[in-house]
């Protein structure tokens, strides 16, 4: 059962403060018991099996609630504070340092200088602790084998970090900064806890690497998360609660020497396991934290142990009854509500009566002066609101408040705008009533805030008020109840209540009728199935769902039956998308269309379609500009438009889609060098296909864009090159001219000097060309070279550049033991052509010796065996010998379009021409 906490904490006032409803409450509702939310314990440490770590990240923990008196730790368990803790030697403050020369944000403030005695206590033993800069902010290591469990909380100004295992840790690395002199570490038998200052985390996020614990303290949360949940169970000692965690470690107590409280602390083995919200009880409290399980007792024979399913919380010394886990619950849900504070009392009438009250109410308005109308449309808007309609509510609401202004600040108005928002859907709205102070700190609008967080699929904050709050639900009209039930188990299942989110449906499927909602509560029970392992069950309720009439509930369950599909790997992003697409107009405007559309958009990008995800996220963040969940689409864009540039995508999509695709989304076109480089592969490809318009006029665009530098230089060879290879050489040369600059790499300055000379080569001035390449030896001079000889049919000149260019290829005399690769290739058989023009049997023969078996078989195997054939020995040999002339010539016009590109390549990389 789902019951108020005993001592009221964030229920409100207690029922003797609590004022009297404002108005009557309508017809009364069907006994009911309200279900109860249950939390954990802990006791001496258990060793357990230590799998693989987990690199998942944990997020901020939730501030903790006021804590009560100091407790006595349990009977057999040493608190870890039986050590006098180690503190930082405090230093005298030096000189101001700049932030920017720490390496470390202003989070932590600059270093001073280290003292001889703390550099004297870097000597003393133990394992160090280092402070170091991972991503944006600061990050302490922990070194730990994979079988140390970690747990972290936050507990008024201090943070927790403890340790399953007793090590010795050395923070003497604190000792330069300030702001951690305070910062202590406590060891016993048992444990080891780091107490960090509070003011020095912005956020905490713990990530298990192979060998230590990584703790950043100004890191963002993981957005996958595995929070751990609290389940009541009953056995032959009573009630006790199942804390559900994967790889538990051992229980460390820990004395808090503010309060004096000894808190109980069951670690964890991998990232990623949180108690996201704060719940007190008679007995004990389960304090929010950001890994692991915090524990604060109230009596002494409270019991924390580890179980092959995460903790499990007890009573000792098999005290009868078990936990005190529940309070008087009231005798049925009207009872419990009426001592709530409240703000709006709908009418609990059957839909006939419902319908007429709305008419009667439309009937008086015609007769009412304009500026007396506000009241009566509040109750049109209740009215409505009972009947499950939302949107029309929320409309008449926002009628009445722009009619009589003070209903903008009236508080039973904002309440009633912030339920008709909820179950329209309509979360920015909703959040904008909720958040305003002068709607006040009713028990309703607690139950509206954590709705409002299971709406977002965040669950409430406060789980304890929350749930003290929930008999107000069994007092709303039916229709109201079941979405609103159906949004709450929503938020219970978010932070891994799977158990209280069960009792809260199955209390509200006993009250189900016929009425809008109900099948959300179906589709509640289905997912609660699924998150309890019962798959098949959850499966047979998505199939019903999706064949019902709810439009709504056969939306979800069609997607949580995807989600399910492929959490199973039953089938894979193309049958998702296949499935999904039809969805789409199914359900519009709302949050649950806007969850659909960012899911798809992410499959349709799984499954190859980037083109069809860019789109449809546009379209999504037009159709929901001001959602905060539509905010984060620009990144995702970026960051798939990037990606598929990076990989193999690109490379197998066709030129005119990919051309299409860079087109349609050049406001995702990175900046710098990563940006160059997709205008670089579009531009290539559309040379290949043929455009070569189409991509000289990107590398134009994008070389005019740039400032000088290295990313424009490189661009404006590619472009001379594109524009060689289409044999314009005054282009290639103002391609040069528009990116020189003066910083440019020495390879990159080299590679641009070739493709000047080849361009001045093209416009006949060869001379000048072997000019302006003259004392260069690599190998792509030497292939430029051999290439102007034989443009100028200047045989001896060519044999001699292609015998340089072989030896700067093939070490002399050695034929690399792994074959030759292409360019190996064809630079031999282009020296066996020219030997054969200048009639250099010597050659030819030296050739044939030692490259024939090399060549072996393939394209070039065949014109080397007749280039280097026997000499001529009679007439029978005169038509071969022309053959073998004809065939020489072949090589004299070099290839130009293997030129494109070739700034890429390394220097003695580039493939010859052949």
């Amino acid at each position: 059962m789902i019951a108020a906490a005993p001592d009221g904490a964030g229920a409100g006032p207690g029922p003797a403060q609590r004022t009297p409803p404002a108005r009557p409450p309508g017809p009364p509702v069907p006994p009911v018991a309200v279900p109860t939310v249950a939390a954990p314990p802990v006791v001496a440490p258990a060793a357990a099996a230590s799998p693989a770590p987990r690199h998942d990240a944990v997020a901020a923990p939730v501030s903790e609630p006021a804590t009560s008196a100091p407790a006595a730790a349990p009977a057999g368990v040493a608190p870890v504070a039986a050590t006098p803790p180690a503190r930082v030697a405090a230093t005298p403050p030096p000189a101001a340092t700049p932030a920017a020369e720490t390496g470390l944000p202003p989070i932590i403030p600059p270093p001073q200088q280290v003292t001889t005695t703390q550099q004297r206590s870097r000597a003393e033993g133990g394992t160090a602790v280092s402070l170091q800069m991972v991503g944006q902010g600061p990050a302490i290591i922990v070194p730990a084998r994979s079988n140390v469990g970690a747990a972290a909380f936050r507990r008024g100004d201090s943070v927790w970090l403890v340790f399953d295992q007793p090590i010795r840790l050395d923070i003497s690395a604190f000792a330069p900064y300030p702001a951690l002199h305070t910062a202590e570490t406590v060891w016993t038998p048992v444990g080891t806890a780091l107490r960090l200052p509070a003011a020095v985390v912005r956020s905490l996020v713990l990530r298990r690497t192979s060998e230590a614990w990584m703790v950043e303290l100004a890191a963002a949360a993981a957005p996958e998360e595995n929070p751990i949940g609290a389940d009541i169970a009953d056995d032959v000692d009573g009630a006790r609660i199942l804390l559900r965690a994967t790889q538990a470690g051992g229980v460390v107590p820990v004395h808090d020497p503010d309060t004096g409280a000894t808190i109980l602390v069951g670690t964890v083995r991998t990232s990623g396991q949180p108690i996201v919200a704060a719940r007190r009880f008679a007995e004990f409290a389960l304090l929010p934290t950001t890994l692991g399980v915090a524990v604060e007792p109230q009596a002494d024979n409270i019991l924390l142990r580890p179980s092959a399913e995460g903790f499990t919380l007890t009573a000792g010394l098999r005290r009868r009854g078990g936990l005190q886990v529940g309070g008087p619950v009231a005798a049925d849900a009207l009872a419990e509500a009426a001592r709530l504070t409240r703000l709006l009392y709908l009418p609990t009438l059957d839909t006939a009566a419902l319908v007429a009250r709305s008419r009667q109410i439309m009937a008086t308005l015609g007769n009412t002066a304009p500026l007396a109308r506000g009241q009566p449309r509040i109750e049109l808007a209740e009215t409505l609101l009972a009947q499950g309609l939302g949107v029309e509510a929320a409309s008449v609401v926002a009628l009445a408040m722009g009619d009589d202004p003070r209903l903008a600040t009236d508080a039973r108005a904002m309440a009633l705008a912030s339920m008709a928002a909820l179950l329209a859907g309509r979360l920015e709205e909703a959040e904008r009533w909720l958040a305003d102070e002068r709607i006040g700190a009713s028990d309703e609008v607690t139950l509206l805030r954590g709705l409002l967080a299971g709406a977002r699929g965040e669950g409430p904050e406060r789980l304890d008020g929350f749930v003290a709050a929930l008999p107000i639900l069994f007092a709303y009209p039916e229709a109201v109840r079941h979405r609103l039930g159906a949004i709450a188990a929503d938020g219970l299942l978010a932070i891994g209540e799977h158990g209280a989110a069960g009792r809260l449906v199955q209390r509200l499927g006993e009250l189900q009728a016929s009425v809008p909602g109900a099948a959300l509560i179906a589709f509640s029970r289905a997912r609660i199935a699924e998150a309890q392992g019962d798959t098949q069950a959850a499966r047979e309720g998505y199939a019903v769902l999706m064949a019902g009439r709810d439009r709504l509930a056969r939306q979800r369950a069609a997607l949580a039956a995807v989600e399910l599909d492929l959490r199973e790997r039953r089938i894979g992003a193309p049958e998702a998308v296949a499935r999904l697409e039809p969805l789409l107009h199914a359900w519009r405007g709302d949050t649950h269309e806007l969850r659909l559309r960012l899911r798809l958009a992410e499959l349709r990008r799984d499954a190859g379609d980037v083109r069809g995800a860019l789109a449809l996220w546009r379209g999504t963040m037009e159709q929901f500009p001001a959602d905060a969940a539509a905010l984060a689409i620009p990144e995702a864009m970026r960051a798939a438009y990037a990606r598929l540039f990076q990989g193999a995508a690109a490379d197998a999509m066709p030129a005119s889609q990919l051309i299409a695709l860079f087109d349609e989304n050049m406001d995702l076109l990175p900046g710098g060098p990563e940006g160059s480089a997709i205008v670089r592969k579009v531009a290539e490809r559309a040379a290949a296909a043929e455009l070569a318009a189409r991509a000289a006029n990107l590398l134009r665009d994008r070389i005019a864009a740039l400032s000088a530098g290295e990313e424009k230089g490189r661009l404006g060879l590619v472009l001379a090159e594109m524009r060689l290879a289409d044999g314009d050489a005054a282009g290639a040369r103002a391609a040069l001219l528009a990116s020189e600059a003066q910083e440019l790499p020495a390879a990159l300055r080299h590679d641009r000097r070739l493709a000047d000379a080849r361009a001045v080569a093209s416009e006949g001035n060869p001379a000048a060309a072997l000019a302006m390449i003259e004392g260069l030896s690599d190998a792509k001079a030497l292939q430029l070279r051999a290439d102007l000889a034989w443009e100028s049919r200047d045989w001896p000149a060519a044999q001699a550049a292609q015998t340089a260019l072989l030896a700067a290829l093939i070490r002399p005399g050695l034929v690399p033991a792994q074959g030759l690769d292409q360019a190996q290739r064809v630079a031999v058989v282009r020296l066996a052509a020219a030997a054969a023009l200048t009639g250099d049997a010597a050659t030819l023969a030296a050739l044939r010796r030692d490259f024939a078996t090399a060549l072996g078989q393939g394209a070039l195997s065949e014109p080397f065996r007749l280039l280097t054939a026997d000499p001529v020995a009679g007439v029978a040999d005169l038509p071969r010998i022309a053959a073998e002339l004809d065939l020489a010539r072949r090589f004299v016009a070099p290839d130009r379009s293997a030129s494109v590109g070739a700034a890429t390549q390394p220097a003695g990389s580039a493939a010859p021409r052949n």
